[in-house]
This record gives C-alpha cells, structure tokens and sequence, in this order.
C-alpha cells in the first residue's frame, strides 16, 4: 500500500490561492458551498493587489502552463512548511536555478551546469525558442509566457518573489490562518475516516489516479486548501516514486463516504417531540406494520 502523507502547509496554500486569483471563473463550476465564500475573496483580493503584480500572475499561474505551482515538489522534499521558509528558499535560489525549477518536469537537485544552461538561454533567443517549442508540457498559450520569463530571468525571479511577499504580508494575517487551519482539520478528519474503511479504492477515486500497477507504490502527499473549492491538482514525479496533490476541501466533501453523524441536539430536539417517544417506547424489542403501530401509537400513515 502507498505511502499516503496528509499535510497542512501554509506555502502550498499561497501558491493555491495565487493560482485561484488567476483561474477562478474557470473553476466556480466545480465548487458548490464554497463558492460564495471564495468569490468575495477572491473580489477583495484582486482590489488589493497592485496593477503591476496582477499582471504576473497571469505569466506564473495560468491554466495551462502551472509556472507557479512547479515548485510543489520542493515544497514537499525540502521540508518548506510555511510563509517564512518559502521565501527564505526562494532567496537562496538563483534566477537561473528557479527557471530550471519552473521547466523541468522531474524534481532535482540544484546543478551549476544545469543553471549555466538557463543562463545561457537568456543570452540567445535562438536558442530559447528551439528550448520553448521543444517542451511538449507547454501548450502554446504558454509558450510565449515561457519565452518572456526565459528572456528575463532576473526580472522574472524579483516578480515571483513580489508575489509571494504580497500575499503572505497582506492577505495571510492571523484571522485568515486560523480559517485555513480549521479547513485542514475538517479535510484530514473526513480522509482519515474514508481512507480506514476504503483504502486504495478510495485514493484512487479522490485524486482521480488511473489503476496502473505502479501507482499503488507510490509515496502520496496529500494537501487541503479552502482555495482549490472542488478541484484537484496533481502532479506525478516517477525518479521518486511520487505523486503529490492538492485537494480542496469542497472535493473532499463531495467523495466523503462516511455516515454524517447527527447533531447531538438534535437529536435531543426530536426525543423531545411527545409522539417521537411514544413511537420509540412502541417500536422497542416489537416488530410490527404501519397499520398496527399508527393503531396502537394513534400516529397518522401518509401514503
């Protein structure tokens, strides 16, 4: 069985919500009570953002291209669980080493030949757009992003920074970490539950993972993030063994399989219903039809 790792982790949730403020009339239609929820959200946030970063989001966070959201695996495997240690990671990263992160499809180790590389993209544009046209991953929406970002590599790791920075000063304060928070414990008591009783099956039909032999040895990290609302991102890395995915919370309800158990006052709201006890005291170690107990408890049958 896979090794499954549910985890909470506030620099996941910053580059879910960058990608949210980018894409959220694409994903509204997967989100059922969040909605609302996220809309305001996201309303407030777009107002607040300066007009110069707003614009990057769109080259980092598109639909297609995922910039942003290539650094999750490194998030996972270099034990980055917060604002603080992103960005602290972030500056330690030269330019060329985060564009290495944002267009390599496998997780590795920082190399100076592979940062030579990059660096020497930037200096020929021949050579960029044979490097751009040649990542099948890219789609052409995407393309002239990638070219952008390659020709600039500097301008582009300061406009990545800024993003984060921004997010976490203005729109990650104390109140806003503790709604995450919860989120995270409501996502990780209804997995927990579904994932004792259903096991594989269940992972399979919560992260939309095809039945293949070698998925069921797959190490699994599993986030939670109130901005994904009812979608899934996943990203499978084969040189470790892993899949990594974020799931929202609105999915997680949508697959939950667990009986929801009942309020316990209401329960007390419905014993204390006269009719409710007299049917109680009537139904106890007795079997019997609809006409004998509506007789016998004087209670009305509806057909």
């Amino acid at each position: 069985m896979a090794d499954v790792r549910v985890l909470n982790n506030e620099a996941v949730s910053v580059l879910a919500a960058l990608f949210r403020l980018n894409n959220h009339e694409k994903m509204i239609d997967r989100d059922t009570l969040a909605a609302d929820h996220l809309a305001r959200w996201v309303i407030k946030s777009r107002v607040s953002i300066p007009a110069e970063l707003f614009e990057m989001i769109e080259v980092f966070f598109s639909w297609d291209s995922f910039f942003g959201l290539r650094t999750l695996p490194y998030i996972c495997f270099e034990g980055i669980d917060s604002c603080e240690a992103f960005m602290e990671w972030l500056e330690r990263l030269s330019p060329q080493s985060l564009m290495a992160k944002f267009f390599s499809p496998q997780y590795y180790e920082d190399c100076e030949a592979r940062d030579l590389a990059f660096r020497l993209l930037e200096l020929d544009e021949r050579e960029t757009l044979k490097y751009v046209f040649s990542n099948l991953e890219l789609g052409n929406s995407s393309r002239y992003s990638a070219i952008e970002i390659l020709r600039d590599q500097n301008g582009a790791k300061e406009s990545f920074s800024s993003l984060l920075h921004f997010i976490c000063r203005e729109l990650f304060d104390g109140e806003f970490l503790e709604i995450l928070r919860e989120s995270s414990r409501t996502f990780r008591e209804l997995f927990n539950g579904n994932f004792s009783l259903y096991g594989q099956p269940f992972l399979r039909e919560l992260l939309d993972i095809e039945r293949r032999e070698e998925s069921s040895e797959s190490d699994l990290y599993i986030f939670s993030s109130w901005f994904l609302g009812g979608s899934v991102i996943t990203v499978n890395l084969p040189e470790r063994n892993s899949v990594i995915s974020i799931v929202g919370e609105e999915t997680m309800r949508k697959k939950n399989m667990l009986p929801e158990a009942m309020d316990p006052l209401e329960i007390a709201g419905v014993l204390s219903v006269e009719g409710s006890m007299n049917l109680l005291k009537t139904l106890m170690n007795r079997r019997m039809n609809i006409r004998s107990i509506a007789k016998e408890t004087g209670l009305h049958t509806q057909l």
